[in-house]
């Protein structure tokens, strides 16, 4: 039953391209075969080309595009799949080998997004790659979206049909994820998330929040809060510990350093 379903994986690739090997050597090594590899080069960057070609698999379908940013990208690398399902991975992060194996058992009428916990410690991930993970889930509640973005983008499994009628923000410059989640739950879409590490993350420098445009992130996290809060508020308290959260982050990463170690 579970092996009809086709899942489609879709990587989005710019100038962030130095993990990218990894990222899809992730995918190739699933336990769950029946799947396509989506790249979409957004850039037309020869290193991309290089890189592709040398991994020489029948499951990739690479396509070259010019610059069009990374909404108008995971749109149209959802249009170009031919799955049942959609998963996403970024291009820097990693994918557990049973990770697809494991979601699919739990994508049913009532569930529309299946996520897992995940890890940003590469030597934590590296030690799960051969443990053979219980399943156990729970539902991911709206409330939690109030505060935080509470789904690692990487680590989702989407039912295709959901992007018929909800895509990505093609006009926003960050948060693409976030946003769409928020939109999700408002028309009632159910989320489920696996408690096992299935996912790694990865941290490095080129990466948007510690940057140059960090009190743009900050602002736009701000704001997609505020929306979250407006449809599954419980109380005023909710909006203060956004007021207080937002506050924190605009201190220095150095400074939150020094504090965190110690209190």
């Amino acid at each position: 039953m579970y092996n009809e379903k086709k899942i489609s994986c879709i990587i989005t690739v710019s100038s962030n391209f130095n993990f990218l090997r990894d990222a899809v050597n992730s995918l190739l090594a699933q336990t769950y075969n029946n799947i396509e590899i989506i790249i979409v080069n957004d850039g037309s960057l020869k290193e991309v080309d290089k890189i592709i070609n040398s991994i020489n698999s029948k499951k990739i379908k690479l396509y070259n595009c010019e610059k069009i940013g990374r909404g108008k990208a995971l749109n149209f690398g959802i249009e170009k799949s031919n799955g049942d399902l959609i998963s996403i991975l970024d291009s820097d992060d990693l994918s557990h080998p049973q990770k697809l194996e494991k979601q699919i058992k739990f994508i049913e009428n009532k569930n529309d997004v299946v996520c897992t916990n995940f890890t940003t410690d590469i030597n934590k991930y590296n030690k799960l790659l051969n443990l053979n993970l219980k399943i156990s889930s729970n539902i991911v509640d709206k409330r939690q979206f109030i505060f935080r973005n509470p789904i690692c983008h990487s680590s989702t499994l989407i039912k295709k049909n959901i992007f018929d009628t909800y895509l990505y923000d093609e006009n926003r410059k960050n948060l693409f994820d976030y946003d769409l989640w928020i939109r999700l739950n408002i028309n009632k879409k159910k989320f489920i998330k696996i408690n096992e590490i299935l996912t790694y993350k990865r941290i490095h420098d080129n990466q948007l929040y510690e940057n140059k445009k960090r009190l743009f992130y900050i602002f736009s996290t701000l704001i997609l809060k505020l929306k979250a809060y407006k449809y599954f508020k419980k109380n005023y308290g909710d909006l203060i510990i956004i007021i207080l959260t937002t506050i924190y982050s605009l201190i220095p990463q150095k400074i939150r350093i020094l504090l965190m170690g110690k209190f």
